[in-house]
């Protein structure tokens, strides 16, 4: 069972929670920042399907990055557990990521073919 999309949509979810409306908001993520950190998240999430885990770094870097840089007035612990939710999201992608795709093998039967050698 695959639960990245499961973080990444807790993540999302409740970011989307305290983003709404956050431009006027003391103490809140200031909406371009909060629209960045969703694209990041998605860029993870895309990545980790793909199996390219240098960009699902990436993109999870560039997320702490971002969450480390918020303005000041950011609620403190609202920070904390933005960072705490990244770290357990780059857990499950390197995890996820690093797993060997899935494969499925078709069988065709095949009918023997007879071949007739005029007498």
């Amino acid at each position: 069972m695959h639960v990245l999309p499961y973080i990444c949509a807790l993540l999302l979810g409740a970011g989307a929670a305290l983003f709404a409306g956050c431009g006027d908001r003391s103490n809140l993520i200031p909406r371009q920042d909060a629209s960045a950190l969703s694209t990041n998240i998605a860029a993870v999430q895309a990545a980790v399907n793909a199996r390219n885990c240098g960009v699902s770094d990436q993109a999870l870097s560039q997320a702490q990055a971002r969450v480390t840089n918020l303005p000041d007035s950011v609620d403190s612990r609202l920070r904390q557990r933005l960072l705490n939710g990244l770290n357990t999201l780059r857990q499950k992608a390197e995890t996820e990521c690093s797993q060997a795709p899935r494969t499925t093998t078709t069988v065709i039967p095949t009918t023997p073919t007879t071949e007739s050698v005029p007498q």
